[in-house]
């Protein structure tokens, strides 16, 4: 899909940074949309983002029959005022604007018969960049609420909505792209944004997959409807049965199935009024998703990347980097590949298992800053059961205390770490990418 015409008109227009932000290393550009905040030492130009982020919109709006925001006309005032009229911004907002210097608060984009919350785009130079500010390694990239830089909770900075997101993958798979601005819309509609979680991830990944015209998800789910029902899809597997089973609903109602899921004229939503209930939903479908699947031939390899989805090894991977062997790095990449077999996902966590020569200062650093990870990961299995949940209550957990128990094996962790105990704490640290990462599904056979 090519750049519209005004898309191509704002793109002339800011050739060079309007709003640098030289107090975060950072620059921020507009786009027909919101704004693109080009984080540290991101080299990728900022045109070639802009024009990505609008063909993407473009995409994904008429993929499912939504409708294209619409910018202010006088969306460069909008900017340099940094608040629409009749706006007050609040303490809060006057911070931020202090901070990044010149941004908007308070805008509202036209949405069809809606309004929409312009989007902040945060660019990190690395995915490695944006795990460190964001304090997870369980992400590659998200909608939500984006800090800036590092630093404790009371003074970080942040931006919310914003999607976060790393410059390598803007250039080589603009499916991710897609995937976090269908969040933005769903986030935007109260009828979306209250359907069940799993329906959510799951469009969003469709969104993905066809944008890169893959299918990497049906092996996975396929796998799933001969072992598992609609009814307990495990969270790591949410994305992927969801996709299915999102295709499904495709299928049979064209480009408009979100106008049945929340867009219906006259006030009806449609299929909302059954999402509200996740098990009539499974009643209505679920044997017509299975029967669909059922001609899926499954390899062996096929089984094992199904396996690995189930382990949640992505994560697993990340949060064991810094010092995995090089015979562990050969078991994922086999993992990875069409030569897969159950061997290699054994041998992947006899070796990941086996504690490691004592680690360099860097690679100690670098376990620091994934122990919060355990937390997260911990509080967002809790907050997660099955049947899925709708989407805003599936996170409804994150922002409470976090579970004493789990705090203190992190604490364990942290100490084992001051006192350069390497044995104890890689024992109590692979305990924790097993049990809490990959969910307790590692040796269940």
């Amino acid at each position: 899909m090519r750049c519209s015409l005004s898309c191509a008109a704002l793109l002339f227009t800011i050739a060079l940074p309007v709003f640098p932000a030289e107090n975060l290393g950072s620059s921020v550009f507009p786009w027909p949309y919101g704004i693109v905040i080009l984080a540290e030492e991101v080299t990728m130009a900022p045109e070639e983002i802009v024009a990505l982020l609008t063909e993407t919109t473009e995409f994904v709006c008429e993929q499912w029959a939504l409708p294209l925001p619409a910018a202010p006309t006088d969306w460069d005032q909008v900017l340099q005022r940094n608040i629409c009229s009749g706006s007050t911004p609040s303490y809060l907002a006057r911070r931020w604007i202090s901070e990044l210097d010149l941004i908007w608060w308070g805008c509202q984009l036209s949405w069809g018969a809606k309004s929409l919350t312009p989007l902040t785009v945060v660019v990190f130079p690395s995915v490695e960049r944006l795990r460190e500010i964001q304090g997870s390694w369980s992400v590659r990239a998200f909608y939500g609420e984006v800090a800036l830089r590092e630093g404790t909770p009371d003074h970080m900075l942040y931006v919310y909505p914003a999607i976060a997101i790393a410059a390598p993958d803007i250039e080589c798979d603009t499916g991710i792209l897609g995937h976090e601005l269908l969040h933005w819309f769903q986030r935007g509609s109260l009828e979306l944004s209250t359907l069940p979680y799993i329906l959510v991830e799951g469009f969003a990944r469709l969104t993905s997959e066809r944008q890169l015209g893959t299918w990497t998800y049906e092996p996975v789910a396929a796998a799933f409807a001969q072992t598992g029902g609609l009814e307990d899809v495990p969270l790591a597997l949410v994305y992927d049965v969801g996709a299915s089973f999102a295709e499904f609903l495709w299928e049979r109602l064209g480009g408009l199935v979100y106008g049945y899921l929340g867009w219906g004229a006259g006030g009806c939503h449609g299929l909302s009024r059954h999402c509200e209930s996740w098990d009539f939903l499974v009643y209505l479908f679920e044997d017509m998703w299975e029967e669909r699947l059922e001609d899926v031939e499954l390899s062996e390899a096929d089984w094992i990347h199904y396996r690995a989805a189930l382990q949640r090894l992505g994560t697993v991977r990340a949060m064991l980097e810094p010092v995995l062997s090089p015979t562990a790095m050969q078991r994922l990449e086999r993992i990875g590949s069409d030569d897969a077999t159950l061997v290699d996902l054994f041998e992947f966590w006899r070796a990941a298992e086996t504690t490691p020569p004592e680690p360099t200062e860097a690679a100690w650093e670098a376990l620091a800053k994934r122990e919060p990870t355990f937390v997260q990961v911990g509080v967002r299995n809790a907050c997660y059961a099955a049947p899925p949940p709708v989407y805003p209550v599936a996170f409804q957990g994150m922002d409470e205390p976090r579970p004493e128990a789990l705090q203190a094996l992190v604490d364990e962790l942290a100490a084992h770490r001051l006192s350069g105990d390497w044995s104890a704490y890689y024992a109590l640290y692979v305990q924790l990418v097993r049990d809490l990462v990959a969910g307790g599904a590692v040796h269940e056979e």
